[in-house]
């Protein structure tokens, strides 16, 4: 019995990749520049939801009521 390919699928694959090396490594290399993307906006939105990360001195504060704190981030750095 004769196969209908005229190569075997390891010497087709073999030559796939010798073939495509170049385009194979482009695409790798655009996979892991979109994974830091995808970590750096990650961190973007989780600092979004975070009310001290533009003031790591500051005392916290209460995040578990909806008032509005009495003082401005620049005080409580100011007063600190």
């Amino acid at each position: 019995m004769s196969s209908k390919y005229p190569t075997t699928s390891k010497e087709y694959h073999k030559e796939y990749y010798k073939r495509y090396k170049d385009v194979l490594k482009c695409k790798r290399e655009f996979n892991k520049t979109c994974k830091i993307t995808e970590d750096v906006i990650a961190w973007k939105v989780m600092m979004e939801t975070n009310p001290n990360c533009f003031y790591p001195f500051a005392k916290p504060l209460d995040t578990s009521t909806n008032s509005t704190p009495s003082s401005s981030p620049t005080e409580v750095i100011k007063n600190s």
